[in-house]
């Protein structure tokens, strides 16, 4: 393995074991706003899907946003 994606693993593998984990209330935060964000920016999303994939507006809602908002709500109904 290349020693700079190596010392990166490393890195984070230290940041992770010294890290406290988040209470509920601030995953269940964390996964609102990812939600909201989403929502806010869909429209320029969107527009990007268009330009770089060629999906229109409903290939991208039914293909990436309405999958990416069912996986946060799975997310948030089995955050504990």
């Amino acid at each position: 393995m290349n020693p700079h994606i190596s010392a990166v693993f490393e890195a984070q593998r230290e940041a992770f074991t010294r890290a406290e984990f988040s209470s509920y209330a601030r995953r269940l935060d964390r996964l609102k706003r990812l939600k909201k964000a989403l929502r806010q920016r869909e429209s320029t999303l969107a527009k990007a899907l268009k330009e770089d994939l060629g999906k229109s507006g409903l290939e991208s809602w039914m293909t990436e946003f309405s999958v990416i908002e069912s996986s946060i709500a799975q997310a948030e109904r089995e955050l504990k």
